[in-house]
Parts: C-alpha cells; structure tokens; sequence
C-alpha cells in the first residue's frame, strides 16, 4: 500500500500516532515518528523496525518543526505521506480557566498542526504531492462542557484541514482529518481507567464500546493511501457513533472536576 513512500508522524511515539505510524510500515513504507520524548521515540521506531526513524519535535516551537521535518527528508528522502496526532489538552470551565492556560492548548493542538502542516505541506509540493490527515476529535464537532480550549482547537484542526485541501489541490496533496471518540491510549488513560466514565462514554456510544488505536489507524491508512484518491478536505468521524449523541453526563463532568478542581467555577 506504501510501497517507495516516506511518511512523518507528529505524536507517533504513543497512542494514535504510533498505531499510525506502524500502519504505514506495516503497508511497506518508511516513517519517522516525532515528539518531545527522545526515550519513548527510540522505544516505538524500534519496535516499528527497520522501516523507523525518529526525530525530537516541540510542536510550539516552528524551528523545531520545520529541523524535524526535514530530518525526515534527509532520512527517507522526498515526503509524500504525514499524520499529525501531537497536541495538549487541558479542561476548565470558561470562568476559572486562565487565557494563558487556553492558549497554551490552543498553541500546541491548534498551532501545532498548522506549523507542521506548513512544512510538511512544502516538503510535499517539492515532491510532487501527497497525502496528509490531520488527529482530529469528536469534540470538535460536538461541544462538551469544561472543554473549550481542546474542543475549540481541534475545531481548528477541522477547518485547517479544508482550507489546506483547497489550497493544496493543486499540488497533488490532499488533507483530510479523523474524529475519533474515545480511544485507549495513554493519555486517556485518566477517563478509560475510571470506571463511572468509562462507562458513561460506552452507554453514549451506539456501538457499545471503546474504541482502539489501530482502528482508527486503519481510517487514517484509507486516507493515506491511492485508495482515497479523489478523497480530500472531508473529516471523518471514527466514533462508534459517539458524535450522535455527545459526551457522558454528569459522569464525565465530575471526573474532570476531581482531577483539576482549581480551574472549575459554576
């Protein structure tokens, strides 16, 4: 499926970003994965195998974007594949929440993926083309209450999402995002792991369950790939339905309000 192809992976030490990366070498391609941990990094791209790099990447920092993205090049050669899943979340009610704490989120999930879509959309256009899919959330389309910050900033992701695939049309790259709902990863670990949450996200889900990484690895493979060719600027929700009926209360609310209580006011 990715046969000759190189790919970069924001995030793709853990969760999502990993089952990602390892969809790609899995089908054949080569990928650096990127984030801010340099131990977790060299953990994952050896687990990926031989087809793995890695780089240290800040996603609020452009420079540091830009030297890992072209540490990709450099590797794997010309970019044609990119999957952006790094961001920061943080919840708090509007009244208690700080504007420097909504704007660090905003910087890191929101900006974050705008300055790694500017140098991945570069090295691409240099390249002829390519495909990218940018980690979105359920919560960019549906709003959850204490979640203005991440819901705001990954509605942000949405919007990015189309007007770069308007824009990059006409180089060959197309850009689409994933919704997930509420996956199994280690930085969910704080809702799957308390059960009245867990619980509450699974009675709101049609399906009747969590959903796993690789299954939303295996959507962002779809859109990666020559498979989704005439496939751009759409957002895919990767669910189990979850958008269709919205966030768990009053068991999500009172999970967040334990965990930070400072940043929550009536």
């Amino acid at each position: 499926m990715f046969e000759g192809r190189s790919a970069f992976v924001t995030g793709g030490g853990t969760g999502i970003g990993f089952a990602c990366a390892k969809a790609i070498v899995d089908g054949g391609g080569e990928v650096t994965i990127a984030g801010r941990r340099e131990d977790v990094l060299r953990t994952a791209a050896k687990e990926l195998g031989e087809g793995a790099a890695w780089a240290t990447c800040d996603i609020t920092d452009t420079t540091s974007v830009a030297d890992a993205v072209a540490a990709a090049v450099a590797r794997h050669g010309a970019l044609q594949l990119a999957v952006n899943s790094a961001y920061q979340a943080m919840v708090g009610s509007f009244l208690a929440t700080p504007a420097d704490l909504f704007a660090m989120t905003t910087d890191a999930t929101l900006n974050g993926t705008y300055r790694a879509m500017q140098a991945e959309g570069a090295a691409m256009r240099a390249a002829g083309g390519g495909s990218i899919v940018n980690i979105s959330s359920v919560a960019s389309a549906r709003s959850g209450r204490w979640e203005a910050a991440y819901s705001a900033s990954k509605a942000g992701v949405d919007m990015l999402t189309r007007v770069a695939a308007d824009e990059w049309g006409q180089y060959g790259i197309r850009v689409n995002s994933v919704l997930p709902g509420l996956i199994t990863t280690e930085t969910a670990a704080p809702l799957t792991d308390d059960p009245a949450t867990r619980d509450g996200f699974v009675r709101q889900t049609p399906l009747g369950r969590l959903g796993a990484p690789d299954e939303v690895a295996r959507a962002v493979a779809f859109l990666l790939s020559d498979q989704a060719s005439f496939i751009t600027g759409q957002c895919l929700g990767v669910d189990g339905g979850l958008a269709l009926r919205g966030l768990p209360e009053p068991e999500h609310g009172d999970l967040l309000r334990s965990l930070i209580p400072d940043f929550f006011t009536e």
